[in-house]
């Protein structure tokens, strides 16, 4: 269970809605309140519809609270990032309370493991900001976020929903732990997401249990797998080096590394996309 705290998302929402009067100047100041307005429950309800598609994914029944905002992002007129998410808290235990001891949890799921709240004491277990100059006239140009849950996309717009439900992905989880910069662990313990992950053909496979330097190696060699008895049940459709021999799911790890990017989404290459990718495209 999810709860969307409403109500700090709504002051947030009306408040960057004052960052669009350049946008709205054309219209007189009445109007223009009711334009904010009605984004506001636009981009409100958007996101509970996404929030709703992941309750209905997911077990459990320790309530979750997800803080949200539209915040300004900055960008281009070619491009953006279009949101942000994640947990507040990571958890491990030396004992038998969680499942497995001595690895990192994200909070969300622990939190659900242990029926006990684990978050950074702001009461949010999982924080999301979008990119609210997007719906500007300057950042990606015309294309603005579409937040209809219809399942259409008007010519030259953005799917909000699709960015919700990715980011809401990353918030509950979908992120590794791994430092980009040095391939180490925080204070050594591996992650649940990461123990997911394999390079195929290197001596030691086993992400987790590469070295720092192996696995600093691994977060750039374009050989990082998925390996999680779930999706290889699921069965990703592709060819290699897309999915391998194993049934295992490539991972983004290009040569350079991308901050933000590396090793926490699948591959770029996948066709159909699929929802956690690193970017936006149209497939």
């Amino acid at each position: 269970r999810v709860e969307l705290d409403v109500h700090a998302a709504a002051h947030a929402i009306g408040d960057l809605g004052l960052g669009h009067q350049v946008e709205l100047a054309r219209f007189p100041p009445v109007q223009r309140t009711i334009e904010r307005r009605r984004q506001v429950a636009q981009r409100r309800a958007a996101l509970e519809f996404a929030v709703d598609v992941w309750e209905a994914a997911l077990d459990g029944t320790f309530g979750l609270r997800l803080s949200a905002s539209f915040d300004p992002l900055g960008g281009t007129a070619s491009s953006a990032t279009l949101g942000q998410a994640g947990f507040t808290q990571i958890a491990a235990t030396a004992g038998s309370d969680l499942p497995r001891p001595n690895i990192w949890y994200p909070g969300p799921l622990a939190s659900q493991l242990l029926n006990e709240d684990i978050s950074n004491g702001s009461g949010f277990h999982m924080q999301a900001t979008f990119n609210s100059d997007v719906d500007g006239p300057t950042v990606l140009g015309s294309a603005t976020f579409y937040y209809g849950t219809d399942g259409s996309l008007p010519p030259g717009r953005i799917p909000f929903l699709a960015v919700a439900l990715h980011e809401l992905g990353h918030a509950f989880g979908f992120i590794s732990l791994a430092d980009l910069d040095t391939g180490a662990f925080p204070s050594g313990l591996p992650d649940v997401f990461s123990d997911n992950l394999t390079r195929t053909g290197a001596v030691n496979e086993d992400f987790t249990a590469m070295t720092d330097s192996e696995r600093l190696a691994a977060i750039s060699s374009g050989e990082l797998y998925w390996k999680g008895a779930q999706v290889l049940a699921y069965g990703v459709s592709g060819s290699p080096p897309q999915v391998n021999a194993q049934g295992e799911v490539r991972m983004f790890a290009p040569n350079p590394v991308q901050p933000g990017s590396s090793v926490s989404h699948w591959d770029s290459g996948h066709v159909p996309d699929l929802l956690m990718e690193p970017s936006l495209t149209s497939n």
